[in-house]
C-alpha cells in the first residue's frame, strides 16, 4: 500500500477513536460522530478492496467474532422483519465490523499507532473529567462532571464524567488508557510515562466508579508472577476473589446505617418501594437498581428463552412492575444480551470472551504481556456494565488477536 494510504488510514483511524471523546454528543436519533466517522472508513476501505490496494484478512478467530451478527440477523429473519431485530442486526454488526476493521488497520499502519491514540483518548478524556470537578469545587456549572447527590466524594459532591454520559464511562476508557500505557511503554517507563499514569488515576479516581474496585483486582493481577511464593500467589487468588464478591455485593446492595441522614439514597441508587433484604436497630439492606434490573431481566428471560424481545425493547418492557426502571438499560452485558437477542446469544458472547481470554493467555505464555488482565476486567465487569456496547472495547479485542497472531513483545516506538 501506498504511504498516501496509509497516511489516510492515519488519519481516519486517529478521527475515530479520539472522536469517543465526545461521546455524549449526538443527534435525535442517538447517532454519534464516531458513527459518521466510521462509514466514511467503512466506504474507504470498500475502494480500496475493490481498487486491489488493500488484501483483507479472514481468520479462524474471525468467524468467533463473526457468530454474533450471523445470529442477528437470522433473528431479524424468524421475527418476520421486526423493526427492532433490523436494529439489533445494524448495532451487532457494526461491533463486529469495528474489530475487524480495526484489527486490519493494525497490520497495516502499526500497532505502536493504535497504542498512542487510545492513550491519547484516554489523557484527553481524563483531563476534562479533572476539569469538571475542579469548577465543581468552585460551584462553577458545567458538563464535565455530573453533581448529583452520591455517598462518596472528595471536597463538594461532584464525579468526574468529561464528555462522557455517565461517570463510569470515563472510568473504563481511564482503565483501558492505564493498560495501553503499560504495553506501550513495557521497556523504558520515563518521565512521561509516570506523568500520563498520575493523569489517569487522578482522573479514575474522580469519577467514584465501582469500576475502581474492579480496578483493584487489575492491580492484583499485575503483581502476580508464577515464580513467586506459593503462599504469596494464594494470598493474591483470595485477594481477587474478595474484591470481585466485594465489587458485586455493593453493586447489587446498599447498607445503610439508621443514624445517618442518607440524603444521597435518591431514585438514582433505589427505587421508593425497595424492599429491606435485612434490617435491625443499627443498619438495614437495601437492593439497588442495579439488583432490580437483573430481576426484570430474568423475568423477561423467562418468557422470550429463544429469541429475546429485540433490540433496544428493554428499557419499556413492564412498565407497571418495574416503572422505575423505565428509559434505563438492563447494566448487564450477559442479561442485556439474554433478553434482547435469547439464550443463543449469549452462549456466543460467553464463547467470545472465553476464546479472547485463552489468546491473551497463550500471548502471556509467549511473551509475558499480560493483555489477558484486561480481558479478566471486561468478563466481571459486564455483570454489572452493558460493557459490549463500548466500541472501545471492540478495538481491544482486535488489539488482543494481533499480539495473538503476531506474538509481540516489543514496538517500535516514537515520541508523543
Amino acid at each position: 500500500m501506498t504511504f498516501k494510504y496509509i497516511n489516510i488510514l492515519k488519519i481516519l483511524s486517529a478521527s475515530y477513536i479520539l472522536s469517543f471523546i465526545f461521546h455524549n454528543i449526538s443527534n435525535s436519533y442517538s447517532i454519534r460522530i464516531s458513527e459518521y466517522i466510521f462509514i466514511v472508513i467503512l466506504l474507504f476501505f470498500f475502494y480500496l478492496k475493490i481498487k486491489k490496494k488493500i488484501d483483507l484478512e479472514f481468520t479462524k478467530i474471525d468467524y468467533l467474532f463473526l457468530m454474533m451478527p450471523s445470529l442477528s440477523l437470522f433473528l431479524y429473519v424468524i421475527s418476520n422483519l421486526n423493526f427492532s431485530f433490523l436494529l439489533g442486526f445494524i448495532v451487532i454488526t457494526y461491533l463486529f465490523l469495528i474489530y475487524y476493521i480495526a484489527r486490519n488497520i493494525i497490520v497495516i499502519i502499526g500497532l505502536d499507532f493504535f497504542l498512542k491514540l487510545i492513550i491519547i483518548l484516554a489523557c484527553i478524556s481524563s483531563f476534562l473529567g479533572i476539569l469538571g470537578w475542579a469548577l465543581s469545587q468552585f460551584e462553577i456549572n458545567n458538563i464535565l462532571s455530573i453533581n448529583s447527590p452520591y455517598p462518596f466524594f472528595i471536597g463538594k459532591v461532584s464525579r468526574a464524567s468529561a464528555l462522557f454520559t455517565t461517570p463510569s464511562l470515563l472510568a473504563i476508557t481511564t482503565i483501558i488508557g492505564i493498560y495501553m500505557l503499560l504495553i506501550f511503554f513495557k521497556e523504558n517507563r520515563n518521565i512521561l510515562f509516570y506523568i500520563i499514569l498520575l493523569l489517569l488515576l487522578l482522573g479514575l479516581i474522580l469519577t467514584f466508579s465501582k469500576s475502581i474496585i474492579l480496578f483493584l483486582t487489575f492491580l492484583v493481577l499485575l503483581i502476580y508472577n508464577k515464580k513467586n511464593y506459593f503462599l504469596l500467589n494464594f494470598l493474591i487468588y483470595l485477594s481477587i476473589i474478595f474484591l470481585i464478591i466485594f465489587h458485586s455485593f455493593f453493586t447489587s446492595f446498599l447498607i445503610i446505617k439508621n443514624d445517618r441522614n442518607n440524603e444521597w439514597m435518591t431514585s438514582n441508587f433505589i427505587p421508593q418501594q425497595s424492599e429491606l433484604v435485612y434490617g435491625n436497630e443499627n443498619i438495614k439492606i437495601i437492593p439497588t437498581n442495579y439488583s432490580y434490573a437483573k430481576l426484570k431481566s430474568i423475568q423477561i428471560i423467562k418468557d422470550n428463552i429463544l429469541t429475546g424481545i429485540g433490540y433496544n425493547q428493554y428499557k419499556n418492557s413492564l412498565p407497571n412492575e418495574y416503572d422505575f426502571l423505565i428509559n434505563k438499560s438492563p447494566h448487564s452485558s450477559y442479561l442485556g444480551l439474554f433478553t434482547e437477542f435469547g439464550f443463543l446469544m449469549i452462549i456466543f458472547y460467553i464463547i467470545l470472551l472465553i476464546s479472547v481470554l485463552y489468546i491473551s493467555l497463550k500471548t502471556y505464555n509467549k511473551t509475558n504481556n499480560q493483555i489477558f488482565i484486561l480481558i479478566y476486567y471486561f468478563i466481571f465487569e459486564s455483570l454489572h456494565t452493558d460493557i459490549h456496547t463500548i466500541k472501545l472495547i471492540w478495538i481491544v479485542f482486535a488489539i488482543t488477536v494481533y499480539l495473538y497472531k503476531n506474538r509481540l513483545n516489543t514496538f517500535n516506538k516514537t515520541i508523543f
